[in-house]
């Protein structure tokens, strides 16, 4: 026992009660004229330390150098940077993983009426560059990664051809033509924020966003800082086609909502 003594011995059922009440009180005086004289020293050393010699200057308020109680940090790790290989490692969950400048991005499974509206545009695409031959467009699940820094999953994509012929597989997409993004609640501040300028450093010649709920696009491209907002039609002529891609942005959300 710290500052006190140990009361050494057994208390048993043959001993008086008288002797048990003895021993006890007699610790407690022990502990409590111990206690009362370290009170008593304590105030004796405040009043000394608050005693100002004659002669000296009186401070009615003086600042004190205190403990510093303000949040701070000690050997603080450096924050984790994600590499495009750190995405073999995830669960086949039906989320999906990217990474963008070394951040983790994980987005939920979609909505059905975002799957919807996706597949009319893969439609109309397929058919458009059927007749144009200037590209090729995916769904994704993909793997794009235009550095070990960035790997990403667009929505839908075209990519050009290579050597005439359609990628087979993801390595031989070194450039996207058109990446497309059909917004959600989840994925709003990704696809406006991050994906654009990421869309616009990496030189994709276009990048639409699928406003579902303002039944809008927005399209972006890397030499205008400027994002138009289209409700009515939307065009698009990609390097090497004889005609442009058209699309009646009214006429699309009537199809996908059927109003």
């Amino acid at each position: 026992m710290r500052g006190g003594t140990w009361i050494r011995g057994k208390i048993t059922g043959t001993q008086n009660e008288n002797a048990v009440a003895t021993t006890l009180e007699t610790a407690f005086s022990f502990v409590g004229s111990t206690l009362l004289e370290r009170q008593q020293n304590d105030q004796s050393s405040t009043r000394r330390m608050t005693t100002v010699p004659e002669g000296a200057t009186k401070v009615r308020r003086a600042h004190l150098l205190t403990r510093r109680r303000d949040p701070y940090r000690m050997h603080m790790h450096a924050r984790r940077q994600w590499t495009a290989n750190d995405l073999l490692d995830m669960p086949d969950d039906g989320q999906r993983y990217e990474v963008i400048d070394g951040e983790l991005f994980v987005t939920p499974a979609p909505s059905l009426d975002h799957q919807a509206a996706l597949g009319i545009l893969h439609a109309r695409l397929m058919e458009y560059l059927d007749r144009e031959r200037v590209g090729y467009v995916f769904f994704s699940p993909a793997d794009i990664r235009f550095s070990p820094r960035r790997a990403v999953q667009p929505d839908l994509f075209v990519a050009p051809p290579v050597n005439g012929h359609r990628p087979r597989s993801y390595s031989e997409i070194t450039h996207l033509t058109l990446a497309i993004e059909a917004l959600s609640p989840s994925t709003a501040r990704l696809d406006r924020i991050v994906k654009r300028k990421l869309y616009r450093e990496e030189g994709v010649s276009e990048f639409w966003i699928v406003d579902l709920d303002a039944r809008a696009f927005e399209r972006s491209t890397p030499l205008d800082a400027r994002v138009d907002v289209l409700d009515s039609s939307l065009e698009w002529w990609p390097e090497g086609a004889s005609t442009p891609f058209a699309l009646d942005i009214a006429a699309y959300f009537e199809e996908l909502f059927g109003t």
